[in-house]
């Protein structure tokens, strides 16, 4: 949830043209095109989305774990699928961002923000 609020959500929002996300001044989240965005963050929130049904899944049969590890895997497998757009997109996202850092002073300045909130524990967006 952390790199959803803290670095997704205001990138999204203000170069969606809304408002920007509580706690960032709209000044500080550069603006860049949606092709970098979707490429710093692909399918973020959908891995989020699938993350979190995972996990309900499991803490709904705890009683019956493990043994019902593989049912629960072979019922969630297609969105499961979500995760190796993400794999192979590691490596672009992580070349963009260190190239938006080399390049877009306002995109270091807005990294460097996000990694000072105290939601971000301290870390960078690498991290």
């Amino acid at each position: 949830h952390v790199l959803l609020q803290v670095y997704v959500l205001p990138l999204r929002k203000r170069n969606a043209a809304t408002t920007a996300a509580p706690k960032i001044q709209s000044d500080n989240v550069p603006k860049l095109d949606i092709q970098e965005i979707n490429t710093l963050f692909c399918n973020v929130e959908a891995i989020l989305n699938v993350s979190e049904q995972v996990l309900k899944e499991f803490e709904a049969d705890l009683t019956s774990f493990p043994n019902q590890v593989g049912q629960i895997f072979l019922k969630l497998a297609p969105t499961l699928k979500l995760y190796l757009a993400f794999a192979t997109s590691v490596r672009s996202a992580i070349d963009k961002h260190k190239h938006l850092l080399e390049t877009n002073s306002s995109y270091k300045a807005f990294c460097e923000i996000c990694a000072a909130r105290d939601e971000s524990e301290r870390g960078d967006l690498q991290s």
